[in-house]
């Protein structure tokens, strides 16, 4: 098999799909027991000799917002699922479907019964031998679909929308390669290859991806030697060490008073920086004469907006995201994050750049929304004095709410 025949092979199974809906009340009557989880659970890409794990907590009873249904069937297998939104009141349901050539997840958005979701694992004696994703963007088939035959839907969809293959090349019994295709909505299709590197004992060590250029970057490292607080430990120093490089190669017009690095929480744990100095502090603090203004231009849009390169630090980024998803403990993933910039505000960026008597690193995802409480809270945790911190508050910023 090729890839191009893997693809026809999804385009083909989507094509099927779209007259399938009927067939989640068939894997409903299957089901034993039933349980619930606030995200995404039994990924099919997960598969291990037989079993595909839950992979993150399961619940009696379901969760306020936005619930996990998961149905079992008599072998502990799942055969069906439903997820909703809960504010916006749209719902999904889908079903698995196990055979010897492959497993499978068909998901449907019930306001239209179409597939917005495909996802299979094709096996050949057992093994796994090529591996189809496809979602649409959404999680719903678009307008622009609308009047078109159900083979021409399909043969738009890996280019307009979420798509990858995978083909898994093996010697004496283990993978040693895979060949691999993937488009994204506004970046079109592209190819690489996955080679999988394993240590003395036989046990899978590393995954790394090779573009066309033959570049590599790592997209797994083992770690089972090292606790998920070690991992972080080292990885918060590393990633502290390489943004007091990268400021130290920057000229500034005067000592820096605030680092802020960005971050979204589950989605991506890299730093992007914003710095204010001195002098634009100042000159901020006499302008702004609301609260709200000076939480808006000290802290959300700061004019310095300053990348960093993560390739000295990815390898053990890898190896602590793979635990973090490993152990669904994104939590760990956002103290690591906060412990950067704690080192950043105690360390006063290792001397490498002239900081304020004030200064402060911070860590924040704005898309959270975090209130004064949970900012101060934040402020605290990355090092920031309380003396500071009521300095501030004089100021009108971190004014704590009433509870």
């Amino acid at each position: 098999m090729t890839l191009d025949q893997l693809r026809t092979d999804l385009l083909d199974r989507f094509t099927a799909a779209l007259d399938e809906s009927d067939r989640i009340c068939e894997k409903k009557k299957a089901i034993v027991m039933t349980v619930y989880s606030d995200g995404n659970r039994y990924d099919i890409s997960r598969y291990r000799d037989g079993v595909i794990p839950a992979h993150g907590a399961l619940l009696t009873e379901p969760p306020e917002t936005n619930p996990y249904t998961y149905g079992l069937d008599a072998d502990g297998r799942p055969c069906y699922s439903r997820a909703e939104h809960t504010w916006n009141k749209v719902y999904w349901e889908g079903f698995y479907h196990f055979s010897d050539a492959a497993i499978e997840y068909i998901e449907f958005e019930l306001s239209s019964m179409k597939p917005v979701k495909l996802i299979r694992l094709l096996l050949e004696n057992g093994r796994k031998k090529g591996f189809q994703f496809l979602q649409l963007n959404g999680l719903t088939l678009g307008r622009q679909y609308e009047g078109l035959s159900p083979r021409e839907i399909a043969e738009q969809l890996p280019t307009n929308e979420i798509c990858s293959l995978s083909l898994y090349h093996y010697e004496n019994n283990r993978i040693t390669h895979a060949d691999c295709w993937s488009s994204f909505p506004g970046s079109g299709p592209e190819n690489h290859q996955e080679i999988y590197t394993y240590n003395s004992s036989g046990e899978l060590e590393e995954i790394n991806a090779v573009d066309k250029d033959l570049k590599r970057r790592p997209i797994f490292v083992t770690s089972s030697e090292l606790t998920i607080e070690e991992l972080a430990d080292q990885l918060a120093a590393q990633i502290g060490q390489v943004i007091g490089d990268t400021l130290s190669q920057v000229a500034f017009d005067s000592p820096l008073a605030i680092v802020q690095l960005n971050y979204r929480e589950i989605s991506s744990y890299h730093p992007y920086l914003m710095v204010v100095t001195v002098e634009e502090q100042e000159e901020i603090l006499k302008e702004s004469s609301y609260r709200e203004d000076l939480l808006v231009d000290l802290f959300i849009s700061p004019a310095n907006h300053i990348p960093t390169l993560p390739d000295s630090y990815e390898r053990l980024f890898v190896a602590f995201m793979n635990r973090v998803k490993d152990t669904n403990n994104y939590y760990a993933a956002t103290r690591m994050i906060r412990k950067v910039a704690n080192i950043l505000t105690t360390e006063k960026l290792y001397g490498k750049v002239p900081v304020s008597p004030g200064f402060i690193a911070f860590s924040v995802d704005w898309s959270m929304t975090p209130d004064n409480n949970e900012l101060a809270e934040i402020m605290l945790e990355c090092g920031m004095s309380t003396e500071t911190l009521a300095n501030w508050q004089q100021k009108g910023i971190f004014v704590q709410d009433n509870v």
